[in-house]
């Protein structure tokens, strides 16, 4: 598991809640990565072809997920976005990673993502957070 507060640098990637640069990510053996409360974005080739990464947690904070931000993470296996509105998803968002993952989205919300832009894609594989 990744808590990527340890990479309390410049923002480039990952920004809000004082700013995650990701790069350091792109040794492509991470296989669990958590986001932290306070950042709001996903950018553009943030976590490029982590094949390995199957599990993701992305904050309540969270309004957007640009284009190929989860470029080729085939080994993906579990998404989880805890933002009750769902983030704008850029259309090329999670190009090649699959579509093979299951979303895990706060219950209240299943619904709207399943309608949202660009998550409709998912639909079938978004379901309420079990915890």
């Amino acid at each position: 598991t990744v808590d990527v507060t340890q990479y309390a640098s410049a923002n480039v990637n990952v920004s809000g809640g004082g700013g995650v640069d990701l790069s350091a990510l792109m040794d492509k053996t991470i296989t669990e990565l958590i986001v932290p409360e306070g950042a709001t974005k996903i950018g553009q080739h943030a976590l490029y072809i982590c094949s390995a990464l199957e599990i993701v947690d992305l904050p309540s904070t969270l309004t957007s997920i640009d284009d190929y931000a989860f470029y080729k993470c085939s080994g993906l296996v579990s998404l989880t976005c805890r933002a009750v509105t769902p983030p704008t998803l850029s259309r090329y968002g999670f190009r090649d990673a699959g579509y093979k993952f299951d979303i895990f989205v706060p219950i209240e919300s299943v619904d709207t993502y399943k309608g949202a832009a660009n998550w409709s894609a998912f639909a079938s594989h978004i379901q309420a957070i079990q915890e």
